[in-house]
């Protein structure tokens, strides 16, 4: 509501128009600079034994995708295409409201305004509100509702990791050299180079981006028009993990600091 009051069309317009149109182009850069993140400082798992949890992982949440896809595609299918004329593209906005949020929403809007579908950003965003404020109300209504019926384990026991086989006391975590009070020089040192990997990765999705894009040229087609509304974040995704494998294979990997990486992506201080 203050956003509103204060924004341009309220009755104080403090922040003049031309800073909405910088914010609006913001969430296609954070959303790709957040998931430039995610692997770097993450150590990848042996193929073997990862598969058997990852695969359990990956079903479920395509179960739960492709589950809103059917619902949002049942709804436009049998009422909202034929009662109101709704846009097929409205299928799309439970799971990009629900498992997205609000970030997958404002980046997905300019794209489904490319194909033709104007309101996709508006529609997507109150969608992933009423999911956060559905989950909030729901959620807390059943945490409450477990506790009073003893559904819930005793949150007062402190939590224990058990031993490996020869060991008298669980292993305790070294913490990583961003957090061992170091002076300014060096933690700006690794500031400087932890947004460095980030801005690695993501170059690697930009590069990835562009491949797609000429290999998918004299394709053309419904192949070539995915490929131009594919946006780059899921790449940067992928290119974190190239970097991370690059890092492990060259014995680099305590450039890449969890904390600081941690930080750097959900955007808390980080000096």
């Amino acid at each position: 509501m203050l956003g509103v009051v204060l924004g341009p069309h309220g009755p104080w317009p403090v922040l003049p128009a031309p800073v909405e149109d910088l914010w609006a182009r913001l969430p296609m850069v954070l959303l790709t600079f957040v998931f430039g993140t995610l692997m770097l400082a993450r150590p990848l798992p042996d193929l073997a034994r990862l598969w058997k949890p990852a695969a359990a992982q990956t079903l479920l949440g395509l179960t739960l995708g492709f589950g809103q896809y059917l619902m949002g595609a049942a709804a436009v299918l049998l009422v909202l295409g034929p009662w109101l004329g709704a846009d097929p593209l409205m299928a799309c906005l439970i799971e990009v409201g629900f498992e997205g949020g609000h970030g997958s929403a404002a980046v997905m809007g300019p794209i489904y305004a490319d194909l033709g579908f104007a309101g996709g950003t508006d529609l997507g965003l109150a969608m992933a509100t009423v999911g956060l404020l559905s989950s909030t109300v729901v959620g807390g209504l059943l945490v409450v509702l477990a506790q009073r019926r003893g559904w819930l384990l005793d949150g007062s026991a402190p939590h224990c990791v058990l031993p490996e086989p020869g060991q008298t006391s669980a292993p305790v975590t070294a913490p990583d050299q961003a957090s061992t009070g170091q002076g300014w020089p060096a933690r700006l040192g690794q500031l400087a180079v932890n947004l460095g990997l980030v801005g690695l990765a993501v170059g690697l999705g930009v590069v990835m981006q562009a491949a797609l894009e000429w290999a998918a040229t004299p394709l053309g087609g419904p192949l070539r028009m995915v490929v131009d509304t594919l946006p780059v974040y899921p790449l940067a995704l992928a290119g974190s993990l190239l970097v991370r494998l690059g890092l492990e294979r060259s014995g680099g990997t305590d450039l890449a600091l969890p904390s600081l990486q941690s930080d750097l992506g959900v955007w808390r201080p980080i000096c």
